[in-house]
C-alpha cells in the first residue's frame, strides 16, 4: 500500500517508542487511515519474527482490520477470534474483545503468544474486558490507535499507555488536504429543553434526552429544519434513542424526499444494517438516522452532512460523529454539521469548532476561537480559527504591555502580577472591579497600571495586599521606597515608619548609614540584588 507522509511518520514514531516502552498511543482523526497504519506495523512486526493480536469491539472494525492487513501483506495468514470463529496458528489474529476476554477463550492462549497487541479505538481500553486481555499477554508490546484520547467520564488512558508516539488533529489533515473542512450551523429548536436532563458518566443521559425530544412538536421542528438546511447532501443523523430514530425517519419520509430516509439501531439485523449503509453510501437514501451505530468502524465518504440531534458534553463522542462526514469524496467541498441546540442548558455542550481544535493550539487561542464561534455561529470554521488566533495574539500583546508598564514603574520587582498565558486576560466592568481597582490605587499602584490589570491579576494583587496588611507588614508605598534603596521591604509597618522618618529627615536624597547597617533593614543573600517576588501574586 502507498502510504501518505504522515502515515509513514506515525509508523516510524510508534516503532521507535516501542523500542524503549511497553505501550504507546497514536492519535489521528477519523478518515486518516489508522487501519492502514497499523496493518503496515503488523506486517513489519511479523517480518521480524513476531506475532500480532489486533483487538477491537465491533464486527465492522474487525472486518476492516482483516481487509487492511491482507492488503498490506497478501501472503500473511489472518484468522478471526470471535464467537464461533476460533483462530489457530495464524501470524495475525483479529479478535473481538467481547469474546477473547472470557476466561475459557483467554485460557487457550499462552501469555507469550503475541509480541504485539494492537488496540483499535483505544479510548475504550479502560474497560475491564480490555484490561483483562492486556494483563494476560503481559510480555507483549501494546500499541493503541484512537481519534479521541479524551473521555467524558474523566477516565484517562495513562493507566495503559506510557506515551503518545504521534498525534495529528483534524485541522492538520484538513490543511494538508486529506480531509474536507467542516462548516457548522447551529439550529435552535423551540421546545427542546434539556435543563432537567441528568449527567451520567460525564455526559447528558440518553433517557433524559429522549424525553426532551419526545415533547410535543420538537421532532416535527427538527425534521422541518433538516429538510430546510441539508441542502441536498447525503445526511447522517445522530439521535439518543431507538424510538426517536424511527420516528424522525418517518417524519423525514413524509417530506419532499419520500422514501429517502431510513433508521438503524443496535437491534437492526447485521445484513439489513449493511444493506442500509450501502444504500446510503451510493445515494439511494438521503437520510440515515442512527443510534450510536455510525460513530466507529463505518466508512461512508459520500456523507456530506452530519446532523447532531444528540447534544453532548463529550468531545470524544462529538468528534466521532462529525468525523463520519470529513472523508474525501468527488465534488465534496466540505462537511456541513447541523448542530441542533436546546433552548437552554446549564452545562457546556460541545460545538462544531471543538472538533477542529487539537493540542497544537494553546488554551488561550482555543478560548478566543470558541468565543468567536458563539458570537458568529454560522461563520466559516477555518476563518474562525484564523480570527481567533489573531484575537489571542492581541490579548498576549496586551498582557505583555501591562507587564512592561508594571516593570517600568517597579524595576525592583516589589510586585509581580504575572498571569499564565492560557488564562483569559479579561477586563470586566462593574462595582467589584471599580472597588478593587480603587483599593490598589490607594495602596500606591498608578491608576493607568491598575486599570490595565486583568481581572485575575487584580484579584491576586488585592489578596496579596490584604495578606500583607493582616501580617502587619509595611504598605506597598513604603516597601517600594525601601526596595529602591536596596533595603528589606518585608519589615513591619512600625519599622517602615521609622525608616520613612529617617529618609524624610535626610531629604529623601541619601540613605542614613544606620539604616544600611540595621539588621531589620538589611537584605539577606536569599533576597538577591533585587527583591523579585516580595509581593508575588502569581
Amino acid at each position: 500500500m502507498e502510504l501518505r507522509a504522515y502515515q509513514s511518520e506515525a509508523i516510524a514514531a510508534a516503532r521507535d517508542k516501542l523500542r524503549t516502552e511497553r505501550s504507546t498511543l497514536v492519535v489521528l482523526p477519523t478518515g486518516s487511515g489508522k487501519t492502514v497504519i497499523f496493518a503496515e506495523i503488523a506486517r513489519l512486526a511479523i517480518a521480524r519474527g513476531g506475532r500480532v493480536l489486533v483487538l477491537a469491539h465491533r464486527t465492522e472494525l474487525l472486518d476492516q482490520a482483516a481487509a487492511k492487513v491482507r492488503a498490506a501483506a497478501p501472503d500473511l495468514r489472518v484468522e478471526r477470534e470471535q464467537a464461533s470463529s476460533r483462530a489457530g496458528l495464524a501470524r495475525v489474529v483479529i479478535a473481538s474483545v467481547q469474546t477473547l476476554h472470557r476466561a475459557p477463550r483467554l485460557a487457550r492462549w499462552a501469555p507469550d503468544a503475541f509480541s504485539l497487541v494492537i488496540v483499535d479505538e483505544a479510548h475504550h481500553v479502560a474497560a475491564q474486558s480490555y484490561q483483562r486481555v492486556l494483563a494476560h499477554f503481559a510480555t507483549a508490546k501494546i500499541l493503541g490507535f484512537t481519534a479521541t484520547p479524551d473521555r467524558a467520564d474523566g477516565v484517562g488512558l495513562r493507566g495503559t499507555f506510557q506515551s503518545v508516539a504521534y498525534a495529528r488533529s483534524m485541522l492538520d489533515l484538513v490543511r494538508l488536504g486529506y480531509l474536507v473542512p467542516i462548516s457548522g450551523r447551529v439550529v435552535t429548536v423551540d421546545g427542546f429543553d434539556v435543563a432537567g436532563v441528568k449527567i451520567v458518566r460525564g455526559d447528558l443521559q440518553d433517557k433524559g434526552l429522549q424525553e426532551a425530544l419526545d415533547e410535543p412538536g420538537v421532532l416535527d421542528s427538527i425534521a422541518k429544519a433538516l429538510l430546510e438546511h441539508h441542502g441536498g447532501r447525503t445526511t447522517l443523523v445522530f439521535v439518543p434513542g431507538v424510538a426517536i430514530a424511527h420516528d424522525l425517519a418517518a417524519l423525514l419520509d413524509a417530506g419532499p424526499d419520500a422514501g429517502g430516509a431510513v433508521a438503524i439501531d443496535g437491534t437492526t439485523d447485521a445484513a439489513d444494517r449493511a444493506l442500509r449503509f450501502e444504500l446510503f453510501q451510493r445515494g439511494a437514501k438521503r437520510f440515515l438516522v442512527n443510534v450510536g451505530i455510525a460513530t466507529e468502524g463505518v466508512d461512508i465518504p459520500r456523507c456530506g452532512c452530519v446532523a447532531v440531534v444528540r447534544p453532548t458534553m463529550s468531545r470524544s463522542l462529538f468528534v466521532q460523529m462529525v468525523g463520519r462526514g470529513t472523508r474525501l469524496f468527488p465534488d465534496k467541498r466540505d462537511c456541513l454539521v447541523l448542530n441542533f441546540a436546546p433552548q437552554n442548558c446549564r452545562h457546556k455542550l460541545i460545538v462544531p469548532i471543538d472538533a477542529m481544535l487539537g493540542d497544537e493550539l494553546d488554551d488561550l487561542t482555543k478560548q478566543a476561537i470558541r468565543e468567536l464561534a458563539e458570537e458568529q455561529p454560522d461563520a466559516d470554521i477555518e476563518q474562525l480559527i484564523i480570527d481567533g488566533t489573531e484575537r489571542a495574539n492581541e490579548r498576549r500583546k496586551r498582557v505583555h504591555s501591562i507587564r512592561a508598564r508594571l516593570e517600568a514603574w517597579d524595576p525592583y520587582g516589589i510586585i509581580r502580577v504575572d498571569e499564565p498565558d492560557d488564562d483569559e486576560p479579561q477586563i470586566s466592568t462593574g462595582p467589584w472591579r471599580e472597588a478593587e481597582q480603587q483599593y490598589v490605587v490607594r495602596a500606591g499602584l498608578p491608576e493607568p497600571v491598575a486599570s490595565g490589570l486583568s481581572d485575575a491579576q487584580l484579584r491576586a494583587l488585592v489578596r496579596t495586599l490584604k495578606r500583607r496588611m493582616r501580617a502587619g507588614l509595611c504598605t506597598l508605598k513604603q516597601a517600594r521606597q525601601l526596595a529602591r534603596r536596596n533595603l528589606n521591604p518585608h519589615v513591619s509597618i512600625d519599622d517602615a515608619s521609622i525608616a520613612m522618618a529617617a529618609l524624610a529627615d535626610a531629604g529623601w536624597r541619601a540613605t542614613p548609614i544606620w539604616l544600611r547597617t540595621d539588621p531589620r533593614f538589611r537584605l539577606t543573600a536569599a533576597d538577591g540584588p533585587n527583591i523579585v517576588g516580595a509581593l508575588d501574586v502569581t
